[in-house]
């Protein structure tokens, strides 16, 4: 039996490996997720904002990076419309803004009665990454006179009387590099006192928890456990929770391969003897 295990066709263990990433994702399995201190805050930052606040939502990222920000852009933007804040859309990045509009895309029916201009903008791409950060903190209507269809953004019941970051009672950035949630809260928070929330890819996370630990961020969602962690919060199971399951399950399976592995390599070597 070893014989044979030991021989087994590679294409079965690339097959194993297809299945426990393709089944828990078209039918989640619901493992455990356990809530961070960090994402638990970036929560709290959303929901303790009075209903009507506006926030400034900046997608600083393309869809290289979107397998694990996409998920936490949809969980914290069905977020603030659940508390019913005015959320104005951005991006650092060129594609930014597009991804704003996915991920509204993704829930806007469930909330019918929306309206843009209103209740939401997407006031586009800048760019100058640092230059758009700071000059916000002057006059927003200089950063973004305009918004992504090219409307006079006066023109817009969300922004008639938006000024500066004074206007918005928090910045959320979703970065996957730079430009993106260090430059939010190098210049937004730090130099004109906005509170910032960052979400961050798991690789570039290091980056952001100094800025964390400090209390510069006011919270921080690290990576797709982060995104499962909020959406669970939310208590809107999607793409992120579905993720941590698909990727739980090809590790347990990987595992169980290499115990195997070994399992075998010690029986041939001790059993010679």
């Amino acid at each position: 039996m070893w014989e044979k295990i030991k021989n087994l066709d590679k294409r079965i263990i690339y097959l194993c490996v297809a299945l426990s990433v393709i089944i828990p994702m078209l039918n989640p399995i619901g493992l455990p997720i356990v809530i961070t201190e960090e994402t638990r805050r970036a929560f709290q930052a959303v929901d303790n904002l009075p209903p009507g606040s506006r926030v400034l939502f900046s997608a600083d990222y393309d869809p290289g990076s979107e397998a694990e920000l996409f998920p936490m852009n949809i969980a914290i933007l069905r977020h603030c419309f659940q508390k019913k804040l005015r959320v104005v859309m951005t991006g650092l990045w060129p594609q930014g803004p597009a991804e704003m509009n996915k991920a509204f895309g993704e829930i806007k029916k469930d909330y019918p009665t929306l309206t843009y201009g209103t209740d939401y903008v997407n006031v586009g791409y800048k760019a100058g990454g640092l230059v758009v950060v700071n000059s916000i903190g002057s006059d927003f209507t200089i950063a973004f006179p305009k918004d992504q269809a090219g409307t006079d953004i006066r023109e817009l019941p969300i922004l008639q009387d938006v000024k500066n970051y004074s206007s918005f009672g928090l910045v959320i950035s979703l970065s996957a590099g730079s430009s993106g949630g260090v430059v939010w809260v190098a210049y937004g928070g730090t130099k004109y006192h906005v509170d910032v929330i960052t979400g961050c890819t798991a690789v570039s996370a290091t980056e952001f928890y100094p800025y964390y630990s400090s209390g510069q961020f006011k919270g921080l969602i690290n990576g797709l456990a982060g995104a499962a962690e909020y959406e669970k919060m939310v208590g809107a199971p999607g793409k992120g929770i579905r993720g941590m399951d698909a990727q739980s399950m090809s590790h347990l399976v990987i595992i169980g391969f290499i115990i195997l592995g070994n399992v075998i390599y010690l029986t041939e070597k001790y059993g010679k003897k």
